[in-house]
């Protein structure tokens, strides 16, 4: 009797791990077919091992909240998520997770910044400190309450125009990589998000 339901117990555990992995790579189905072909306790051993090495949660977390708009407050502000994506893939997973403590900054320009060159101009020190500087929560969010012209906003160096308006939020999202970094702009009054290469603003 004990060992059918040990041998039941193996079962259900194969079946859920086979599911598990499918859902999250759909090119497991083969190796795992392969292995039940082989039909053995030690398969389904294999098989549980597998799923340890292959079959962890892909965290993109980050990436999949890029496309929300940071809900309104009654308040004037630039807000958003910013999300780090690896350039490292593992077992098909390119993980992007929620980028938090990252160093926001925002100066006024008169108009949108153009170019790298544009950028150091601005935020150079004899162009005085930025308006407002804060950090990402461990969300990734961020919220700027400012007043209603311009703005060059930078994450680290990776930098970004917006606009902020009267009472509203213009939602600014960006996904930092191991290059070019993109900024995803809803200014306020548009229903459509603008995609946005990164201006670099070197350290110091």
């Amino acid at each position: 009797m004990a060992a059918r339901s040990s041998s039941n117990s193996i079962r259900r555990g194969e079946r859920a791990v086979r599911a598990k992995c499918i859902a999250m790579h759909p090119a497991a189905a083969q190796i795992l077919a392969l292995l039940e072909r082989r039909g053995s306790a030690c398969g389904a051993l294999i098989l549980l091992g597998f799923a340890g090495a292959a079959c962890q949660p892909c965290n993109r977390d980050g990436c999949d909240a890029l496309r929300t708009r940071a809900p309104e407050r009654g308040m004037g502000r630039i807000a958003g998520v910013v999300a780090s994506e690896s350039d490292v893939v593992n077992n098909d997973c390119q993980e992007c997770a929620f980028a938090a403590d990252v160093s926001t900054r925002a100066w006024p320009v008169a108009e949108p910044v153009a170019s790298d060159d544009e950028l150091r101009a601005v935020t150079a020190a004899t162009a005085g400190p930025p308006l407002l500087t804060t950090t990402t929560s461990a969300t990734g969010q961020y919220s700027l309450v400012l007043p209603s012209q311009s703005f060059v906003v930078c994450f680290q160096s990776s930098c970004f125009n917006a606009t902020a308006a009267p009472n509203l939020t213009a939602t600014l999202n960006v996904r930092l990589v191991n290059g070019v970094s993109h900024g995803f702009l809803w200014e306020v009054g548009s229903s459509d998000w603008a995609e946005q290469d990164a201006l670099f603003l070197p350290p110091g």
